[in-house]
């Protein structure tokens, strides 16, 4: 799967940004379109956020406790205006198993033969890999968009899900981070920060 994120750094004219009357942006890319919503923060700046983007196949059936699968290319528009479901974890709304979902913010998007050059906070939420998620209700942009940053926030795969090990393999170990892995840390998902120009890469993390 071509990397995610790159829908709104890497399109070099392949990309059209567009918005609908309803308020919702719409970003084409060669790994399908996507749907998003707006927010505004706390100074009334424009948001464009797109939610629950499917990073990784559902780790399910014979792929639970396995090294995560990157996303397979999608045909339709993808529906990013809601939040996707968080990882199983105490106290969770909107969980499933199929959580491994990522959020971007950002208040400009590429058009045309512009690309966006903006330093990028990824960050990794808090729960010592057992609680909490990605999702906007527990860490929004509505804060951090007031500067000219794109913020992501992602879902991993949390407690015995994410880090069960028996040390054979039918659950080798480390599936959370693993998870962490494919939109930021593959090679094929680095060169994104590298071709879209942006001046900073920050990856933020608290007590996970």
């Amino acid at each position: 799967m071509k990397g995610i994120l790159i829908i709104f750094f890497c399109m070099s004219g392949l990309a059209i940004a567009q918005q609908t009357a309803e308020e919702q942006p719409l970003v084409t890319a060669p790994i399908g379109k996507i749907r998003g919503s707006v927010f505004t923060t706390r100074l009334g700046r424009k948001i464009y956020s797109f939610r629950g983007i499917r990073y990784g196949e559902p780790p399910i059936g014979e792929q639970r406790f396995q090294p995560p699968i990157p996303a397979n290319d999608w045909r339709n528009i993808f529906d990013a205006t809601e939040e996707g479901p968080s990882c199983p974890h105490p106290g969770g709304k909107i969980m499933s198993e199929d959580c491994l979902r990522l959020n971007v913010y950002t208040t400009k998007l590429p058009h045309k033969h512009e690309n966006v050059s903006r330093p990028v906070m990824i960050f990794i939420h808090p729960g010592g890999f057992y609680g909490f998620s990605g999702q906007s209700a527990n860490f929004g942009p509505q804060y951090l968009l007031d500067k000219d940053i794109v913020l992501v926030t992602i879902n991993y795969c949390l407690g015995i899900l994410g880090f069960l090990n028996t040390g054979e393999s039918l659950a080798p170990g480390n599936m959370g981070l693993k998870g962490l892995g494919l939109p930021v840390g593959s090679k094929k998902h680095r060169c994104l920060w590298w071709q879209s120009k942006l001046r900073a890469v920050m990856a933020q993390e608290v007590s996970a």
